[in-house]
C-alpha cells in the first residue's frame, strides 16, 4: 500500500507481510535517472507492465516505482522518469489516473480532465477527454474504469462516458451522499448520507448499485468510517445516555450494529479503522477531544497506552488503522512532541537474541528466554 506524504514531499510504501515496515520509496529532491524529484502532487496505480506506481510531481515531471514485497522480502526497482509531453495546456493537478494504456489528469482549474496515450518510452499528448466547458473546477478527486468517475468539492460523483456527462445515481435511497469514506475489495462502499430535509445523517453501505441504511445505536445520527473486505464495518453512532448524549464507536456484522462503548473516564469513543479478523482502531474522547487510542478485540476495548512499556515515552492519542498482522498506526505524543506512531505487539521472537532482557515492565521482567517464550506460547 502506498500513501502521499505531501507535508514531507515522500510517497510511502507500506508491505502487508508483518515483518516489512514501512519504506519511503519516493523523496522529494532525490535524483531519479536524470531528473530531479519534486513535491508529489498525486498518484496512481497501473495495472500494466505487471503493476507499476504512477508518480506526478511539481513540475510536472512523471515517475515510475516499482516494488514489492517477494514473500517476506521487500524488492525495490530503480525508480524510472517516465516521458511525458509537457505542455502550457494544464493548469494544476487535482489527481491523476491510469486505465487501459491512458494516463487520465484532472485539471480542475483549467476544467478539464486530459488524457495521454502510452507510446514508445512514455506519454504523448495530451487531447480533452471531458466536452468542452464540462464545469469541473470543483472536482477534487478522479477514477477511470472506462468510464472517469470525477468526485466534487460538496460530495457529488460525476461519470462521464463517451465524452458526456451520463449520470451517476444511487438507487434505491431518498437520502444524498454527504460523503464516502471507506471501500474494500469487492467495491463495498460506506459513508454518511444526509437525512431528507438536511437532518442527521446516517452511516450507509453502498453495494452492487444499492444503498442501506446501517441505522443508529438509539440517537439521532451515525456515520460508517470502514469496511473490511468481509463486509463488516466500523463507524461511530450518537447514543442516549441519561438526560444527555455521548459518541460511541460501533461494530456492525450481518445486520447488526453492536456498541464498543467506553472505558471508565472517558467521554465517549470513536472507531477509524478495521481489519479482517474483526479488530477495531479508533479514540477514546476527553470531552470532544480525541485523547486516547484504542483497540477493540473480542468485544474487548484496551487502551493502547495501557499496553506500552513503562519507560516508552508515548501517549497514543489516536488510531487511525490496523492491518490483518495487527500493526497499528496513528498519531501520538512522544517527549512533548507530536510525532506520527507505528504500534507491533511482541511476540515469541521477540524474546530470542536477547529481547527477553529488554521486556523490562508488564508482561515481563522475565527471568530467561525460556520464560518469555512460554508467556506468549500460553499466557501464563
Amino acid at each position: 500500500a502506498y500513501s502521499l506524504d505531501s507535508q514531507g514531499g515522500r510517497i510511502i510504501s507500506v508491505g502487508l507481510a508483518s515483518n516489512l515496515l514501512p519504506t519511503v520509496t519516493y523523496q522529494e529532491g532525490e535524483t531519479y535517472g536524470a531528473t530531479t524529484a519534486r513535491k508529489p502532487l498525486s498518484l496512481t496505480w497501473d495495472d500494466t507492465d505487471r503493476g507499476r506506481l504512477l508518480v506526478l510531481d511539481a513540475e510536472g515531471n512523471l515517475f515510475r516505482v516499482r516494488d514489492f514485497a517477494d514473500g517476506n522480502v521487500y524488492v525495490k526497482l530503480p525508480i524510472e522518469p517516465v516521458d511525458l509531453n509537457k505542455s502550457d495546456t494544464l493548469a494544476s493537478v487535482a489527481g491523476i489516473a491510469a486505465y487501459d494504456g491512458g494516463l487520465y489528469v484532472l485539471d480542475s482549474a483549467g476544467n478539464q480532465v486530459h488524457r495521454y496515450i502510452e507510446a514508445r518510452g512514455g506519454y504523448r499528448g495530451p487531447v480533452p477527454a471531458l466536452p468542452s466547458s464540462p464545469s469541473v473546477e470543483d472536482a477534487i478527486g478522479i477514477a477511470v474504469a472506462g468510464d472517469i468517475f470525477l468526485l466534487m468539492e460538496d460530495g457529488e460523483i460525476r461519470r462521464y462516458g463517451a465524452g458526456r456527462d451520463v449520470g451517476f445515481l444511487l438507487a434505491s435511497t431518498d437520502r444524498p451522499l454527504e460523503a464516502a469514506t471507506g471501500i474494500n475489495e469487492s467495491g463495498q462502499i460506506v459513508g454518511v448520507s444526509n437525512a431528507p430535509g438536511s437532518g442527521p445523517g446516517r452511516a450507509f453501505l453502498y453495494d452492487s448499485g444499492i444503498m442501506t441504511e446501517l441505522g443508529t445505536l438509539g440517537g439521532p445520527s451515525s456515520e460508517a468510517q470502514a469496511i473490511n473486505d468481509l463486509g463488516q464495518v466500523a463507524g461511530s453512532s450518537i447514543v442516549s445516555v441519561g438526560s444527555g448524549f455521548q459518541i460511541h464507536a460501533f461494530f456492525f456484522s450481518d445486520g447488526s450494529m453492536t456498541d464498543l462503548g467506553v472505558l471508565p473516564g472517558f467521554g465517549g469513543s470513536i472507531a477509524n479503522s478495521l481489519n479482517n479478523l474483526s479488530e477495531v482502531v479508533g479514540s477514546l474522547l476527553c470531552g470532544s477531544t480525541p485523547c486516547h487510542a484504542f483497540l477493540s478485540r473480542d468485544g474487548t476495548m484496551i487502551d493502547l497506552n495501557s499496553l506500552l512499556l513503562a519507560d516508552s515515552g508515548w501517549l497514543l492519542v489516536e488510531a487511525f488503522d490496523i492491518n490483518d498482522a495487527g500493526q497499528i498506526v496513528g498519531v501520538g505524543i512522544h517527549d512533548g512532541q507530536t510525532r506520527g506512531f507505528l504500534l507491533s505487539f511482541l511476540t515469541k521472537d521477540d524474546c530470542r537474541n536477547g529481547g527477553w532482557a529488554e521486556i523490562t515492565s508488564t508482561p515481563g521482567p522475565f527471568k530467561n528466554q525460556g520464560e518469555c517464550i512460554r508467556y506468549f506460547a500460553t499466557g501464563n
